[in-house]
């Protein structure tokens, strides 16, 4: 069957694709960098407050699984919703919600109210982050996804790089408070750029019904390959997320390092993750599922490095290379998306990924605790280092086939059809 995924069905939607808005992107990704810098300044500022005024760590937990939980559960609901409504009113109505919470939350700083607010903003982010992913395809085309993948997640990487300083700077200075209005601001400016913003998806309420009766039985969790990339990411995921249980231990205990050197380790995984955004809008040769595979592959051997290092400044360069291969993975999962999936059934498929995104941390902080108590922190960087590793092995086959080279063919063809 031969599905047609062009970005909509209106001669004006067709204009949009030949004509690829690259300063609408920029403005997006400016959108989500501002999105991904306030909300982490903000979550910083409220741990470090809720720290300061020596409030239960049962707060501190509840604060971090309200603001995962809702990207999971809700996941069936959001990717239903961008599928069929109209972008700018979700991204401007979503925004302006989150902008009043967060204003009550600075002017209400009760723990229980933090819990259940940080719950309520990141609802609105359940239903931002399909639009976030599926729109950059609609705005400069299918044969420009990858550089605009690129510009996307190296932007939203680099607000996540600041966040955390500025964040606790704010927190310090001027007050929990002023960092929720921050976050507020940032939500007034996803709000101010998707009016600016003249591509939209499904404009009108229903518009997607006809394309989806195209696509006939067409499922995201059906399609063998978006299926293997959603699990696998998920497991991969789940292992980098128990290094951040571990990640002190090994230094701090095993390696007796300092809290500055904990501090520059981590940095240098961020680092990576911005280099890994940038290279992979350069790459030409390799397919994006070739870079998805080779991406777990970097992940699983820093992870396995972690086990060997005797100096806790080797693990400088293994994080680096851990980084790069989780920036060089966030993106090409956004370029598989965009190409792979019915254009029906696009923001379904990024509730998915965002479902996984937020479930697997929370599986690999509870699992790393276990492994932490039952084999330490080496034996433990050594389990999950190799499974991340098989993991890119064993999914290998049903994800690269015969294709491991991107071609201009290749990418025209799937900016018109999708054959299932």
């Amino acid at each position: 069957m031969t599905i047609s995924t062009t970005a909509a069905v209106t001669p004006a939607a067709t204009k949009q694709l030949a004509t690829p808005r690259w300063g609408e992107l920029y403005l997006l990704a400016g959108m989500r960098a501002a999105s991904f810098a306030g909300d982490i300044a903000a979550a910083t500022a409220v741990t470090l407050y809720l720290q300061a005024h020596s409030y239960s760590t049962a707060f501190i937990v509840a604060t971090l699984v309200a603001s995962a939980a809702p990207g999971v559960l809700l996941a069936p609901l959001t990717g239903r919703v961008s599928d069929r409504f109209d972008s700018r009113k979700i991204l401007v109505g979503v925004a302006v919600s989150q902008l009043v919470l967060c204003l009550v939350m600075a002017a209400w700083l009760n723990p229980y109210a933090v819990v259940a607010l940080t719950a309520l903003i990141s609802a609105g982010l359940a239903f931002t982050h399909p639009i976030f992913g599926g729109l950059p395809r609609s705005i400069v085309g299918a044969e420009n996804v990858t550089r605009a993948a690129s510009i996307s997640q190296t932007s939203a990487m680099a607000g996540m790089l600041v966040a955390p300083a500025l964040g606790a700077f704010l927190a310090g200075s001027v007050g929990t408070r002023w960092a929720l209005v921050f976050n507020a601001a940032s939500f007034a400016f996803v709000a101010a750029g998707a009016l600016l913003i003249t591509t939209r998806l499904h404009p009108g309420r229903g518009a997607t019904s006809a394309e989806q009766t195209d696509a006939g039985s067409y499922s995201v969790w059906r399609d063998q390959l978006i299926r293997t990339v959603l699990v696998a990411t998920g497991l991969v995921v789940t292992c980098v997320s128990i290094n951040n249980v571990l990640g002190v231990y090994l230094v701090r205990d095993t390696l007796g390092g300092t809290a500055q050197q904990y501090g520059i380790i981590g940095s240098a995984w961020m680092v990576g993750l911005v280099i890994g955004s940038i290279v992979v809008g350069k790459n030409k040769r390799l397919s994006s599922r070739a870079q998805v595979l080779m991406a777990y592959a970097l992940m699983g051997v820093a992870l396995l490095l972690a086990s060997f290092v005797s100096s806790v400044w080797l693990l400088v360069p293994a994080w680096l290379i851990g980084g790069i291969g989780n920036g060089t993975m966030a993106t090409n999962l956004h370029v598989i998306l965009n190409l792979e999936v019915p254009d029906a059934y696009r923001g379904r498929a990024f509730a998915a990924l965002g479902a996984v995104s937020n479930a697997a941390p929370m599986t690999g902080y509870l699992v790393g605790g276990f492994l932490l108590a039952a084999a330490g922190p080496q034996a433990s960087y050594l389990v999950i280092g190799s499974l991340a590793c098989l993991c890119a092995c064993v999914v290998a086959p049903a994800m690269l086939g015969r294709s491991w080279r991107r071609t201009d063919a290749a990418v025209a063809d799937a900016s018109q059809v999708a054959s299932r």
